[in-house]
């Protein structure tokens, strides 16, 4: 495993190592959210008549899932590409069965057939994922602002410094990466009809409650989670290029990307949690979910592989592995989303 992690990352720029920590991160990361969601529950079963404030579960769970997963994610994607990271979502839901089949929580759930054949796909899948997905191609075109400056200090020959600044706040790559005509069609068209079907449900709040406008819902939702992800990590690059940095001239957050992708997150992520609720309303939970979490980790793929470049230099029997990753999953993901619990709260 470990040999083969090692041809996969040098070519792209990350070491054996550091590749290496990355997976083994992303994994602890899902390990804690599932923690927290887990303690979460119990404090709502347990300590549901005290404020929040002096629920002790409750209050371990937020730090395992709101501080704990919160670092970890930041820094893996910092160094890892986001098209790398997204497949392991499903590993949260495994996590979760694992932790409340072994007994450590006060209520023991059974796994069912299904929910062993769903973790099974999603361990196979992210295993292809992490063996054949991309190992760093983000650090070559849009990481930072960092790299801009650099090349701008070469070129100006040490001298006229504030021009240089000038010059790389103009040609910061990541600011370019903004602009690709590939992904401003990708941004612009997605966020368009996301707009367009916000409207819809503001002229007429009944067509969410159809199949077709819960799946709009779930999509709609997707392309906002996907390009949230994706702002997260270009601040995520930011912060790893900088290393504590943030006045030098070659600081990344002398540039306008990582406040760019700031205010990013801050219009993506509260329209992704109204257009997630609206499906969840319009529709069962056993539909509604398995719809948008696949289509959130094939949407966040495709996002980081087109702004970072993340696919450029795969060859195509990796692009096949990781294809086949990628699409075990989600099938897995959907597969245990669609609980048995959830179609008999449909039922009633």
């Amino acid at each position: 495993f470990f040999v083969a992690i090692q041809q996969m990352a040098e070519p792209d720029g990350l070491t054996p190592t550091e590749y290496a920590v990355g997976i083994f991160l992303v994994c602890l990361g899902c390990a804690f959210a599932s923690t927290g969601l887990l303690l979460m529950k119990e404090s709502t079963v347990h300590e549901g008549e005290r404020p929040f404030f002096l629920r002790w579960r409750w209050l371990i769970g937020f730090c395992f899932l709101g501080i704990l997963t919160t670092v970890v994610d930041v820094y893996v994607l910092g160094i890892l590409p986001l098209s790398l990271v997204a497949p392991f979502a499903g590993l949260t839901i495994v996590f979760t069965l694992l932790i409340a089949s072994s007994g450590l929580m006060d209520a023991t759930e059974k796994l069912s057939t299904s929910d062993v054949v769903g973790a099974g796909l999603i361990i196979a899948g992210v295993t292809l994922v992490s063996l054949y997905g991309p190992g760093g191609a983000h650090g070559s075109d849009a990481s930072s602002g960092g790299d801009a400056d650099s090349s701008s200090d070469d070129a100006g020959g040490g001298g006229g410094g504030g021009d240089d600044d000038d010059e790389a706040a103009v040609d910061d790559p990541a600011l370019a990466a903004f602009q690709r005509p590939l992904f401003a069609g990708f941004a612009g068209g997605s966020l368009s009809t996301v707009l367009v079907w916000c409207a819809v449900l503001l002229i007429r709040p009944t067509a969410a409650a159809t199949s077709a406008g819960t799946a709009l819902s779930a999509y709609s939702a997707a392309v906002c989670g996907a390009l949230s992800q994706l702002f997260v990590k270009v601040v995520a690059v930011c912060l790893h290029k900088a290393d504590g940095d943030f006045t030098s001239p070659a600081s990344p957050f002398r540039s306008l990307a990582p406040y760019f992708a700031l205010g990013g997150v801050a219009f993506t992520a509260p329209l992704q949690l109204f257009l997630l609720d609206t499906a969840l309303t319009g529709a069962s939970v056993a539909y509604a979910v398995p719809c948008y979490q696949a289509l959130l980790i094939g949407l966040t793929t495709v996002a980081g592989g087109i702004f970072f470049d993340e696919f450029g230099n795969m060859q195509r029997s990796q692009m096949a592995g990781f294809g086949v990753g990628v699409a075990l999953a989600t099938c897995g993901l959907a597969l245990l989303s669609a609980r048995p619990g959830d179609e008999e709260e449909e039922e009633e």
